[in-house]
């Protein structure tokens, strides 16, 4: 490279430079359009990129609202290097799913959120930094952000207006809720005194920077958690209620709180208590608008942590009154599934619940839906229906939307994460009023299954008797010189709708000496069988067609499996087939007829 080209490259370079740097300020000025690409199922959107993990997760914590005719999302800005509130470009979801309002939400890289919007033009927001994660700042926030509409539906922009520190720590959730007498709630799991682990809980009192101190749930199991263990809470039908795991203690249970009682007053009730029952995956939602408290809770299992049948439940929905504490559980999906990470949806309009996981377990791959109506929660067998779904982004996980209850005007919204591509990735479903329940999936394939075929009609013809039928022959003759061809038929009507995968036809030479013969003889297809034993002649014969299996070497009063290509045979699945034994050796073959006790027979496996 000459001197000249070098400084014409240096220059080239410091130009570049320049105007990446020019870009990435603007970046951080303006807020960002973020692009997205179809994928297999779904949308893929935008990079998070390398300095955040899991930005959907935690499995209780909601990401998603809707508000003012628009789905709105806590996304991270790899631009501003800070989680921001973000626009659904519904419309445009194939090229440009999301813009940022510029909004920030948290600077922290480790912080996770959980979001609920309110009706009264409120958003709240309690973020946390994830547990085991390091930061000078380890204080869980809440938020309150307001909402000033725009001149159209959608445009309006957000302002944060409080914000109160209400505890201090990593955790690995924290959830916030606001009751019916307009009190915040928010709960998370922490280490106490004793080594062990508590629920923890707190609340306004005046107002939404007014929290109580936090204390520990008052009910029983709550303060002898696994180390692993999380809690979660909604509010309905005027009650608060807490869900929690307890690992330690093989114990699922379920708290409610009425808003007008006291903090000490809790009535719980334990949704399971069998081995391996619980595991740390949570996530609740309220059916909005329904004055009797119904509550639906997603959670898994650790079945698959041991040795259990595949059938075993995996993730369980359970549906819980919180009036009565009367609850029914309902299998979503088996350990065979090998699925993780729930969230349930509520669909209020058309009364179904819509089940989300990501599988395989445990660093996902496809996340898939299910549905089922409140009136009857019992949800199709097998992985359900691809929702997001990419061959780019292979470990899709950590499903996410929104605690609110939908219908048609809202649809339905959920954003995954891929941690190895380090992409945002989401997936739209419109909500009809009368949207009918997905298509059960495909029963699975009948087992395979060997069937044994005798020939309904056999004959030869022979060119040195051209008018003679040898229908009612007990032997059969296949030779060169003079011709003699050997025809076979079967009735297929029990193979309908069956695939061939293998096909074996088995015949005997006759005891005569001489019946056997040096080969090769030729087995074909015979496209007509129209013909009859009782009247087929040398002149009458159809023409044989293409070979299907060939006969070698034989000898008198023998058994023989000639193998035949399967595709041929499976074409006459659900009719008749017939066949020829067409020579080539001009020694002749003879074997015996279905009028003997040893007949020709087709031996097929069907799928």
């Amino acid at each position: 490279m000459t001197a000249d080209s070098c400084r014409k490259t240096r220059g080239a370079v410091r130009r570049a430079v320049v105007l990446a740097v020019a870009l990435a300020l603007l970046g951080a000025v303006l807020p960002a359009a973020a692009s997205a690409a179809p994928v297999t199922a779904g949308f893929r959107d935008f990079s998070y990129g390398t300095t955040v993990s899991a930005p959907t997760g935690q499995k209780p914590e909601s990401k998603l609202w809707f508000n003012d005719g628009r789905w709105w999302a806590v996304l991270f800005n790899t631009a501003a290097n800070r989680f921001e509130i973000y626009g659904f470009n519904r419309g445009a979801q194939a090229t440009s799913a999301w813009t940022s309002t510029g909004t920030a939400v948290d600077g922290r890289r480790t912080a996770e959120a959980d979001v609920k919007w309110v009706s009264n033009g409120k958003l709240y927001v309690v973020t946390h930094i994830a547990e085991g994660a390091t930061t000078a700042d380890n204080t869980v926030n809440v938020k309150r952000f307001g909402y000033a509409p725009g001149a159209q539906s959608g445009t309006g922009t957000y302002t944060l207006e409080t914000t109160k520190t209400v505890a201090n720590g990593a955790f690995e959730t924290a959830v916030l809720e606001r009751d019916g007498v307009g009190r915040l709630w928010v709960t998370w799991t922490a280490a106490n005194a004793s080594g062990g682990r508590s629920v923890f809980l707190t609340h306004t009192v005046a107002t939404d920077t007014d929290f109580v101190t936090p204390f520990v749930l008052p009910a029983p199991n709550a303060n002898n958690l696994d180390p692993d263990d999380i809690s979660t809470l909604i509010a309905t039908g005027g009650k608060v209620g807490v869900l929690w795991s307890n690992q330690a203690a093989t114990e699922l249970r379920f708290a409610v709180h009425a808003d007008t009682a006291g903090d000490q007053t809790w009535t719980s009730k334990v949704l399971c208590a069998t081995t391996k029952c619980p595991d740390d995956h949570l996530n609740i939602k309220a059916l909005d608008g329904d004055g009797t408290g119904q509550a639906f809770a997603i959670v898994k299992t650790s079945l698959n942590d041991i040795a259990s049948p595949p059938t075993a439940p995996l993730i369980v929905l359970y549906h819980v009154d919180m009036a009565t504490l009367a609850f029914d559980s309902h299998t979503v999906w088996t350990v065979a599934d090998n699925a993780t990470r729930g969230i349930v949806l509520l669909d209020k309009e058309n009364r179904d619940a819509y089940a989300f996981s990501a599988a395989p377990c445990c660093s996902g791959g496809v996340v898939y839906m299910k549905r089922a109506p409140f009136s009857n929660l019992s949800f199709p067998a097998g992985a359900g229906t691809p929702f997001i779904r990419s061959t780019t982004d292979t470990k899709v996980n950590n499903p996410t939307s929104t605690k609110q209850s939908l219908d048609s005007t809202t649809g339905l919204l959920v954003v995954a994460g891929d941690d190895g591509t380090r992409f945002y990735l989401h997936n739209f479903l419109a909500l009809g009023a009368a949207a009918p329940p997905p298509p059960p999936p495909p029963p699975p394939p009948p087992p395979p299954a060997t069937v044994t075929l005798t020939a309904v009609a056999d004959t030869y013809v022979a060119a040195d008797t051209p008018a003679t039928a040898f229908g009612a022959s007990t032997s059969l003759f296949a030779d060169a010189s003079p011709l003699k061809v050997t025809y076979l038929k079967f009735d297929l009507a029990q193979l309908a709708g069956r695939t061939v995968t293998a096909a074996t036809l088995k015949i005997r030479t006759t005891t005569n000496s001489a019946s056997g013969s040096p080969g090769p003889d030729l087995v074909k297809v015979v496209a007509d069988s129209t013909w009859s034993e009782a009247a087929l002649t040398f002149p009458s014969r159809p023409a044989p067609g293409a070979q299907v299996g060939q006969l070698g070497a034989t000898a008198s009063n023998t058994a023989f499996d000639v193998t035949l290509t399967p595709a041929p045979i499976g074409a006459a699945a659900g009719g008749l087939l017939s066949l020829a034994i067409d020579p080539v050796s001009s020694d002749a073959f003879y074997i015996n007829s279905r009028e003997t006790a040893t007949p020709p027979q087709l031996v097929v496996t069907v799928q």
